[in-house]
């Protein structure tokens, strides 16, 4: 089985450690790991390459590490339904487009979130799509 692992470049030793194991993990279960950057390098556009190498496969897994934290911010600024944010996780946004292009491929998807995340901040997944 062909699995495409969204992850974004990690930046500690906690996040790197946890990405190795999990690559073990699909390895080590007869999983072939498909990830930009980690892997496979080409000269194409990383989302040229994240849509190639998402239609080989049979999966998708996006792991979701926090990439910024907002301290303190205003969303919606000077409108109706304007709220404070305070130490707001936030990942990379590569975690949304490469799990919107498998939703749009029909792909089975797990996200593995870091703990910590709103319930506002996670995708809504329809665990009816897919092939299995």
């Amino acid at each position: 089985m062909k699995v495409f692992l969204s992850v974004g470049a990690t930046y500690n030793t906690q996040q790197e450690d946890f990405v190795k194991a999990f690559e073990n993990y699909l390895s080590q279960n007869g999983c072939e790991r498909l990830t930009v950057g980690r892997g496979f390098h080409t000269s194409a556009q990383p989302i040229v390459e994240a849509r190639n190498l998402m239609q080989k496969a049979d999966g998708v897994v996006v792991i979701g590490f926090t990439r910024q934290i907002i301290e303190r911010a205003i969303e919606q600024p000077g409108g109706l339904k304007q709220t404070s944010i305070n130490n707001r996780k936030i990942p990379t946004i590569w975690n949304q487009l490469e799990s919107a292009m498998a939703f749009g491929l029909g792909l089975p998807l797990l996200l593995i979130i870091e703990e910590g995340y709103t319930r506002k901040q996670c995708l809504k997944i329809d665990l009816n799509i897919g092939h299995y």
